[in-house]
């Protein structure tokens, strides 16, 4: 078995994002996939994390001298027969167009991203400075999951504040997060929260895709951690849960084939970011909490009023499905680790925290979403 601590060479990294782009094809059509401005990020963003979990899950089982060769022999195979076979991918269902966003907006999205950016470099290297701390593979990892949560907010029909009140609450978040406690577990965070950005495009537009990398999101987080059966668990339970009866025997085989095959390889092996815990949690930070349940509340609080606004839903769900389910998803990943806890010592007692804190700022972006629509 290959030495689990590969996946952190800039060589692995880019092996990573060029097999997920290609694996990525391969999957039912659906978002996200697009090349144009506004979706290549996303695209990207996807692509990188997908084709990490699948080049860790591989690296782990592949004789650790040729895995890396075997790896890329393989995705470019794939990427011969899907040029060849296939040279135009379906393009997803159309949508009805979103109203155009003012100056002001976009010059505060613009402002939140630029806090992320820094939030996350600083906290993955005590220079900001460095050139090699962008491209760092924690540094990279929780960059993409936010985007696949803004990717998200975009799914549910966010305006530009929506998006930027999102991204500035990541940005919070990361900056006040127990100093350097954020190396380990935003991998496992980010990859659960990434779980959750795609079940949201799959309660929303029942996308085939979007379910996919949101069963393989989920499961990866078994990869690095140990005790991630839990958040695992959590999230394709909840994906489950939350699907209509006549789809979720489709969702029950997707989940379980990707728990037995990366719960199979995270027994064999052991977690690839361990992570370590510099608590407690700071005032500040426990405002910021509260803060970002505010909105929450208010949109559940709206949600349970009787009205008549028609809402743009392909697949059918109430409107605040989305919202319901993450919420559900977030109570179970703190339950089910404590259950971890209990069953085995050496699980951290924090394994859910950051995971769950991932979650709720997606859950309060969403929530923001549902307060500035008409009701």
């Amino acid at each position: 078995m290959a030495d689990p601590s590969v996946p952190v060479d800039i060589v692995t990294l880019a092996s990573a994002f060029v097999g997920g782009r290609v694996l990525l094809a391969w999957l039912p059509p659906g978002a996200p996939g697009g090349h144009a401005l506004r979706d290549l990020p996303h695209t990207l963003a996807a692509s990188f994390l997908f084709g990490l979990a699948c080049i860790t899950l591989a690296l782990q089982v592949l004789p650790s001298d040729d895995g890396l060769w075997i790896w890329s022999a393989v995705v470019l195979v794939l990427m011969g027969v899907r040029l060849a076979a296939r040279p135009l991918a379906m393009m997803p269902r159309h949508e009805p167009a979103l109203e155009r966003a003012s100056p002001l907006a976009r010059v505060a999205l613009a402002c939140a991203w630029l806090l992320v950016f820094a939030a996350v470099v600083t906290r993955s290297t005590a220079d900001v400075w460095r050139f090699e701390s962008l491209w760092q593979s924690e540094t990279l990892i929780v960059f993409s999951a936010v985007v696949l949560c803004d990717w998200a907010c975009c799914i549910a029909r966010g305006s530009h504040w929506t998006r930027a009140w999102a991204a500035a609450a990541f940005a919070a978040l990361l900056a006040t997060y127990p100093e350097d406690s954020i190396s380990g577990a935003g991998v496992r965070a980010a990859f659960f929260v990434a779980g959750a950005a795609s079940s949201v495009a799959w309660f929303q537009r029942a996308d085939r895709r979007a379910l996919i990398l949101a069963v393989v999101f989920f499961a990866a987080t078994m990869l690095f951690a140990r005790g991630g059966w839990a958040l695992a668990l959590a999230g394709v339970v909840s994906l489950a849960v939350g699907t209509p009866a006549p789809s979720r025997p489709r969702v029950a085989v997707a989940a379980l084939a990707a728990l037995a095959v990366f719960g199979a390889v995270a027994w064999r092996g052991t977690p690839v970011w361990p992570s370590e815990w510099r608590g407690p949690i700071s005032p500040i930070l426990s405002a910021l909490i509260g803060l970002l349940f505010l909105p929450v509340v208010f949109a559940r609080w709206r949600d349970s009023r009787r009205t008549t606004t028609p809402a743009w839903n392909p697949s059918g769900a109430r409107v605040g499905h989305e919202r319901a389910m993450l919420s559900r998803t977030v109570v179970a990943a703190l339950i089910l680790a404590f259950a971890a806890r209990a069953l085995d010592a050496e699980v951290r007692a924090d394994l859910a925290l950051l995971p769950a804190l991932f979650a709720l700022v997606l859950l309060s972006g969403l929530s923001v979403r549902r307060l500035l629509v008409q009701a």
